[in-house]
């Protein structure tokens, strides 16, 4: 036998003694984890508990391989966590070709999923609506975006998709859809999707609430962008109320609410999807809105990245630090050769520079608890979490928590449970 070949088969031995990664088993937790961590390569996926310092409780709770009573199918590699319906769950929301909401019981295990997809049951359509987000809103009742059309002129009403539908959560059942009539079109005739996005919770004083739904307007083929805007639900009669306008803006699909401000929220807009870096800022930005004593909502501030050439232009993560401040990711795009983390004033249009990661594309959305002021960033390149401290003058990085690797996920984003 050659050398060659038998250092290969000495290394090949080697490599099956390493001890496999434990089981994901969803063992129960005996404390509330304070984060969950999506960690994925695009095809697996494995989902991280994290403690109230940012430290993992267990790598992996459940994954791609979790094989238990009320799973149909593992995790895919689409996969994000949304605010639960019910508490005392974690909430997985499997988008593109799965459409579910699958709900773990942290003191048992015990895993319900529902299929958000609307068919009718005796003739499935196939079609997949891409499910975006959850928000609970009266008990068992919550809302889902979907933001795939489906392009079948015989489709059930519940299976149409590009809308918000709403699931009884309990029953696990579909119940109505809201069509949040935001479609356009480009300025050479094409169609423009409305694609609803995130769904944020805005309340006023007065006892007026209604449901922001972010919108990422796109072509059929997801090259064109259309203006940005987005649609307000009324949660109690399940209705449309009003569609706002983002002038001058586009792809405008990350609202989130802002801790401390239940009546106003932010709304990342990052520009036209496919464009290079330069072309994207001319319509990206951030802005604040408000609702007022009879439910409408106006905007209250707008920063666009056009008029601050020196700032970074947003392109994803935006956590809202409190009423006038946030912190966003910028990825290269053109500009600069790594990703940075920046901290926004949007009422005195100040910027600083909160860290800058070792590559491109890989700071994710990360997560705050504003009771703490501990302020967690997901740095895939890394496989790990960056920590910040949250003060009245800024924010200030406090170290880097490298996550177990056994599955070599690299982590995506951070949700606060």
């Amino acid at each position: 036998m050659s050398r060659p070949i038998l250092a290969s088969l000495v290394l090949l031995a080697a490599c099956g003694t390493e001890r496999p990664c434990d089981v994901a088993d969803l063992a129960p937790i005996s404390r509330a984890p304070a984060f969950g961590v999506v960690l994925s390569d695009y095809a697996s996926t494995a989902i991280a508990l994290l403690d109230e310092r940012g430290e993992a409780i267990t790598e992996s709770w459940i994954d791609s391989g979790t094989r238990a009573s009320g799973i149909a199918a593992g995790l895919g590699g689409d996969v994000v966590i949304v605010a639960t319906p019910e508490p005392g769950t974690l909430a997985l929301l499997e988008r593109f070709n799965a459409d579910r909401l699958t709900l773990a019981e942290y003191a048992t295990g015990t895993v319900r999923q529902i299929d958000l997809r609307g068919d009718d049951p005796d003739a499935p359509s196939g079609h997949s609506p891409n499910v975006q987000d959850v928000l609970a809103v009266d008990g068992a009742i919550a809302l889902v975006s979907r933001a795939n059309p489906s392009f079948h002129p015989d489709a059930p009403e519940l299976a149409r998709g590009n809308d918000v539908v709403v699931v009884d959560v309990a029953q696990g059942v579909v119940l109505a859809r809201i069509d949040v009539a935001a479609d356009t079109t480009a300025e050479d005739g094409t169609p423009i999707y409305a694609r609803p996005t995130t769904l944020v919770p805005i309340a006023h004083p007065s006892g007026a609430r209604r449901v922001l739904v972010s919108l990422q307007r796109l072509s059929a083929d997801f090259t064109l962008t259309g203006d940005g805007a987005v649609a307000v639900v009324d949660p109690d009669t399940r209705a449309l109320t009003e569609l706002v306008a983002l002038e001058g803006l586009s792809g405008c699909h990350g609202a989130r609410a802002i801790p401390g401000a239940p009546d106003r929220a932010m709304i990342l807009c990052t520009g036209d999807a496919f464009s290079p870096g330069l072309e994207r800022r001319r319509e990206a930005g951030i802005v604040r809105v408000a609702i007022d004593p009879d439910g409408r909502i106006t905007i209250d501030r707008a920063w666009r990245a056009a008029d601050h050439e020196s700032a970074p232009s947003p392109t994803a993560g935006l956590v809202p630090l409190d009423a006038s401040r946030a912190a966003y990711v910028a990825d290269p795009r053109g500009e600069s050769g790594r990703d940075v983390l920046a901290l926004l004033d949007l009422d005195d249009a100040s910027i600083a520079i909160l860290l800058e990661a070792d590559a491109s594309f890989v700071l994710g959305s990360g997560a705050l608890d504003p009771e703490r002021g501990l302020l967690l960033v997901p740095d895939a390149d890394a496989r790990g979490v960056h920590r910040l401290d949250v003060h009245a003058e800024g924010a200030t990085l406090r170290d880097f928590v490298l996550l177990p690797t056994c599955r070599t996920l690299p982590p995506r984003e951070i949700t606060q449970l």
